[in-house]
Order: C-alpha cells, then structure tokens, then sequence
C-alpha cells in the first residue's frame, strides 16, 4: 500500500509541474513591447463605431494617437496619451479629453506583426482595436 501511495504522490508532483510549464509558455507568447513602435488600424468601440487609427509610442511613458472616421479623410486630430504597459495590459491616460482610447487595453493577439487590443472583454462595453506594425 505504501508503493501505491507513493506512486500516486509522484504522479501528482508530475502532473502540477507540467501545468505550471504550460503556463509560462502561454504567457511568453503575449508578450510584447510597444516602445518606439507605430501601429495602425481600426477601432471598433462598445456601440459598434469604427475608426481607423494610428498609435505611436514615441517613449517609454508617451505616444501619439491619430483617428479618423472616414477612410478617405485624413487624420482628424493628433493627441498625445500617457501610457503604462505590465505585461500584457497597457493602461492608456489621457493628456487631453481622448475617451475612445482611454483605460486598460488587454493584448489578446501578437504574431510579431499584428496585435489585437480589447478593451472590457467580455462585457457589453467592449472595444476592440485591431492593428499591424508600420514601424518597429
């Protein structure tokens, strides 16, 4: 009996020890730094709205955000944002009154050259702003 228990013991170790590697692995793949980088693309927010944007992050704490809401325009306004980044969620603040781009943005997407950022997942209030690297 005490073979078995034994036995049983070291299974357990096993078992939690690859799901903690597993873990890591998931987490090593979200992870990205958007310092000195220039993004565009387009953000959808919570009532359906859509903007073509581009995100630039000039320094490690400021960047530049540029919208429009009509393709064929050019971009309406250039407005600067203070930014933090832990991880994989970066926390935008505003300098000026910005809303459509203000709070925490959860990268759900990285390939290298493309990156999705959603805003209140899974909830009603979600945005969602999807975009590819012009700049690295």
């Amino acid at each position: 009996m005490k073979i078995v228990k034994c036995i049983l013991s070291i299974l357990l170790v096993v078992i939690f020890a690859q799901c903690g590697k597993d873990d890591e692995k998931v987490d090593d793949l979200i992870k990205v730094s958007v310092f000195q980088t220039m993004w565009e693309g387009t953000l959808k927010d919570s009532q359906g709205k859509e903007y073509a944007v581009r995100l630039l992050f000039d320094y490690e704490s400021f960047g530049t955000f540029l919208y429009k809401t009509n393709n064929d325009d050019s971009f309406d306004d250039e407005q600067g944002f203070k930014y933090n980044q832990e991880g994989r969620i970066i926390k935008i603040f505003p300098i000026y009154p910005i809303d459509i781009i203000v709070g925490e943005w959860w990268i759900t997407k990285y390939d290298g050259k493309h990156m999705t950022l959603t805003r209140d997942p899974e909830t009603t209030f979600s945005s969602t702003i999807t975009l590819t690297q012009i700049i690295k």
